[in-house]
């Protein structure tokens, strides 16, 4: 069964970061912190630190950010692992 961290860290807000097939998740909680989650269940992403794996049982919580742009500097380095040329632009999310 599928961990809802949506409901468990009540989060606020989200966006999908990544190119074609591979793609994360960036979360801000309520309370201010901020994760990274594998919320397609990409095996290239499973076995990476401190990422949300909420298909995977049982579910271990992810590292947890305090500010947006340290979770986005996570996040990058998490799919520069399989996109190694990869740079977020915003203008195309």
């Amino acid at each position: 069964m599928k961990t809802n961290t949506h409901e468990l860290f009540n989060t606020i807000n989200h966006e999908h970061i990544g190119r074609e097939l591979k793609e994360i998740l960036v979360a801000e909680c309520e309370d201010g912190r901020w994760f990274v989650e594998n919320n397609w269940g990409d095996v290239d992403f499973e076995q990476i630190d401190g990422i949300s794996n909420p298909h995977i049982s049982p579910y271990i919580n992810p590292k947890f950010f305090n500010n947006e742009d340290d979770v986005m500097a996570y996040a990058i380095s998490i799919i520069r692992t399989v996109i190694p040329n990869f740079e977020l632009d915003r203008d195309e999310q």
